[in-house]
């Protein structure tokens, strides 16, 4: 690299960089080298404050491109703009600086989300990139969870990094469980792309001769870590599809290892969950014992947590942690009332849950009721909005939702009554959507219809104490309950349980914030269909414009469905933006076999679309058809729950509701990258 360059380096770092990554770092016959070699080339460890200097300015550079990113686009194109940025992290790992590496780590979610779209193929994938980089310098097993989810994506590369990820946690005092944790990753993604026991154990074994080669130890060393991993891979899982392949690769393993000389006794010595009768005698003081403290409750309780998770992160098992905190965690929180360092403490179990169990309804709704124990309105609201993503066919975080809009005010009440309409639609058994719409009818002076919703729901729940109560109601004000009072006061000053106005615990700020802005997207876009649906002028929409224009995933889809011919081109690699583009051309017969080609590991969301836009000719060839092709990965996601339960829908579906299910699983399926979901501090 040409010396005038370095010198406008020393002067000025951050301007030398983006000079050199637009090109007009005058570096002559040297730009036959990449910007990551040239920089490693120029850059000796010796260099120490130099490096250090570039870490600043490459880290700025980043975020410089990811403010700039509409305009940044519109000069270069994705595929340049995706390739400096690319190159950006590349060059991180080369010199391996570590302040810009550490600043991601603490807040992966959002530079994922940025990232991960701009992929163009294997070899030019940004989020790839940033993984690769993840891997580096972990300082502690935070990331297990990560890395174990990762190994669960179908395409080979993803895999390589998450085994990095694995093989590199700072568990070096004790390799073998590095070793047990990568054997796990196999057989996740061996059962995951193969649901035949047989291949996947070919798969398997292959992928283990090459890690004996990575790790050479005896025999007898790997017939005991192939053990530990049969033993403590997940067993505990709701979803059959993910269970049985893993059943059956884990006794086609099972057998072949027992037809070998059996290892010694005597495993080595691994932390261990709380035993049943801890738990027991927890939940018996919790819900009996008066004579106990709060305070005393919680510290059991988190003396618990800590055990279980030790054992997650030694294992890869989350199991333990995240039931005993949904199980034990929501009574606690329900009957007792803790003070502010508790109140905090929960909080960063609940986001640790979430970390292990991203797809768990149970964490994301403890996460809600931890809110609105607070009296935190709004990220109780954005995390029920961020159910509905996720979670399109729950029902009580429906209800739920809209309990707090009617608390609100009279301008949300078009959005809670939409909520619990569908609710009622899809379930008219339902006893709290039915008790809260006919408070909200009172409420609206729509007396008769009131009174309508008020006998359905006492002829089929005739000791309904809700029911009851509502029946007795003479004209007076109207409370949707006890939860929904108490939310009312706290917008005046007051507090609800959970700790003392003047020093509420706050979340970690960047899981807030990313949190907010979520429910706050999806808030906009709810209130313009919900207009769209009535008639009425639509709603500002100015947030979901302003993010689409960032490149949002999320808000690109949701910019593309209510304005496509006012959203921006899309990134290379955002599904549902995409997906959402070709919905809307129904001309176009291509379009779906391209978007498989290009996104093959949305393949099943494609080609349930794809089925979808055709309307059924009665001879079963659509949806029915599309039912045999219905098996995914293993990896849990909520859209693959999603799949299976719209299935029960597409036959005989009408236009309406051909469109509803396409927007619900592009919805959930927006911007579901992994380790995006939340991000610990």
């Amino acid at each position: 690299m040409s010396a005038p360059w370095i010198e406008a380096f020393r002067r000025d770092p951050g301007q030398a960089v983006a000079d050199l990554f637009s090109g007009r770092a005058g570096a002559s016959s040297d730009l036959r080298l990449d910007v990551p070699e040239l920089l490693y080339q120029q850059f000796p460890q010796s260099w120490v404050d130099e490096r250090a200097q570039l870490d600043d300015a490459l880290g700025s550079w980043l975020s410089d491109m990811r403010e700039g990113y509409a305009s940044q686009v519109q000069r270069l194109g994705f595929s340049v703009y995706g390739k400096r940025v690319g190159d950006a992290l590349v060059a991180l790992q080369l010199l391996d600086l570590p302040r810009t590496r550490d600043w991601i780590r603490t807040d992966p979610g959002a530079w994922l989300g940025w990232l991960s779209p701009l992929r163009l193929a294997p070899e030019r994938d940004p989020g790839l990139e940033c993984f690769r980089l993840l891997t580096r310098g972990q300082p502690d097993a935070r990331h297990t969870a990560l890395w174990l989810r990762l190994a669960a994506d179908p395409r080979p590369e993803y895999l390589t990094v998450a085994l990095a990820g694995l093989r590199l946690l700072p568990n070096q005092d004790d390799a073998r469980k590095n070793q047990v944790l990568m054997l796990q990753a196999l057989l996740r993604h061996a059962a995951g792309i193969h649901h035949d026991a047989d291949k996947a154990s070919t798969f398997f074994n292959r992928h283990l001769a090459a890690l004996r080669g990575l790790f050479p130890r005896g025999p007898q060393h790997w017939n005991r870590v192939l053990n530990e991993a049969l033993d403590s891979f997940p067993e505990h899982t709701e979803e059959p599809i993910a269970r049985e392949p893993t059943d059956a690769l884990r006794a086609a393993l099972r057998t072949s290892l027992q037809a070998r000389r059996r290892p010694p006794s005597g495993k080595a010595r691994m932390p261990m969950p709380a035993t049943q009768d801890e738990w027991e005698d927890l939940k018996d003081d919790i819900l009996l014992g008066s004579d106990h403290p709060p305070e005393m409750l919680a510290r059991r309780l988190f003396e618990i947590l800590e055990r279980n998770h030790e054992y997650a992160e030694a294992t890869g098992i989350g199991y333990y942690f995240v039931r005993t905190l949904h199980n034990l965690g929501t009574t606690l929180l329900k009957r007792h009332r803790l003070g502010p360092v508790d109140m905090a403490r929960f909080g960063v179990m609940i986001e640790l849950a979430l970390i292990w169990e991203p797809a768990s309804f149970y964490c994301w709704m403890l996460w809600a009721d931890w809110f609105k124990a607070q009296g935190h309105r709004d990220a109780q609201e954005a995390t029920l909005r961020e159910m509905l993503r996720l979670f399109p066919n729950d029902l009580p975080a429906r209800v739920e939702l809209a309990r707090l809009l009617i608390a609100r005010g009279e301008a949300c009440w078009d959005e809670a009554e939409h909520h619990l309409q569908s609710v009622i639609d899809r379930n008219p058994s339902n006893e709290p959507s039915r008790a809260v719409m006919d408070q909200l009818l009172v409420l609206r002076h729509r007396g008769a219809e009131a009174e309508a919703v008020l006998a359905k729901l006492l002829e089929q729940y005739p000791d309904s104490p809700t029911a009851r109560e509502s029946l007795d109601r003479s004209g007076g004000p109207v409370y949707l309950d006890s939860a929904t009072t108490a939310s009312e006061n706290a917008q005046d000053g007051e507090t609800q349980e959970g700790g003392d106005h003047d020093d509420p615990p706050i979340p970690p700020s960047n899981v807030m914030e990313e949190l907010l802005r979520r429910g706050s997207l999806a808030g906009e876009f709810s209130r313009a269909l919900i207009a769209g649906d009535r008639g009425l002028a639509a709603p500002t929409t100015d947030l979901i414009r302003q993010e689409s224009r960032k490149g949002d995933p999320l808000a690109g889809f949701y910019s593309q469905w209510l304005m496509p011919e006012d959203t921006p081109e899309s990134p290379p690699h955002a599904w549902a933006w995409k997906a959402c583009q070709a919905w809307q051309e129904p001309d176009s017969p291509d379009c779906w076999r391209d978007l498989a080609t290009q996104f093959p590991e949305a393949a099943p969301e494609t080609e349930f679309l794809r089925v979808l836009a055709a309307p059924d000719d009665g001879n079963g060839s659509g949806p029915i058809g599309w039912r045999g092709r219905s098996g995914n990965n293993g990896a849990s996601r909520p859209v693959d729950a999603l799949l299976r339960e719209a299935q029960k829908r597409l036959v005989g579906a009408d236009s309406h509701e051909r469109d509803e299910l396409a927007r619900t699983v592009m919805a959930c399926a927006a911007a579901d990258v992994p380790g995006a979901v939340i991000a610990v501090q």
